[in-house]
């Protein structure tokens, strides 16, 4: 036990050791301390938000036929239709390739007139059409048949061999009521 114990001396000498050294950590903290602080500057957050894209309104070229406005029965039809049903939707971003926004769906569908594709481009947009068409349901083709008042009857293909015939140039004549 003895040898763990210091003798009284050496820890005196320790002890002066410290005391030694605190003075001179003290006049190098009382040299930096002095005087005010100095504040630092405020650094102002800003945000670099993306810039709002506002959309383009839609540009409805003149095609052939008449406006689906000027056919009463397509008229009346769409105007029964809420703007969010899938098929006013469908029908939309089949027309103009892009979805339409509520507020002006029901009045761009009115006044499409037929489709303007250009007599190079032609096969190629009337293909990505059909394909388009070809991914809806037999059901959600006949409901497109109905707004647009044609034959509801036969099988997919045929339904939408009428669609298109009817998109190219949409005329009264091209509807059940107007054979």
């Amino acid at each position: 036990m003895d040898k763990d114990k210091k003798p009284e001396n050496e820890v005196t000498n320790e002890k002066k050791e410290d005391a030694t050294s605190k003075p001179s950590d003290d006049k190098q903290l009382s040299e930096i301390v002095t005087g005010m602080r100095i504040r630092k500057p405020v650094q102002r957050l800003e945000m670099n938000a993306a810039p709002v894209k506002t959309k383009e309104k839609i540009q409805i070229p003149k095609g052939k036929g008449k406006q689906l406005s000027e056919i009463k029965l397509i008229n009346e039809a769409i105007g029964k239709m809420k703007p969010n049903d899938e098929v006013l939707k469908g029908l939309h971003k089949l027309l103009y390739k892009r979805a339409g926004d509520q507020k002006s769906i029901k009045s761009n569908i009115r006044q499409f007139s037929g489709f303007t594709f250009d007599e190079k481009d032609k096969e190629k947009e009337e293909e990505i059409v059909e394909d388009k068409l070809g991914k809806w349901t037999l059901s959600g083709l006949k409901e497109l048949c109905q707004l647009l008042n044609l034959d509801i009857g036969g099988t997919k293909i045929v339904v939408i061999a009428r669609i298109i015939d009817f998109l190219r140039n949409p005329t009264e004549a091209g509807t059940k009521t107007g054979k």
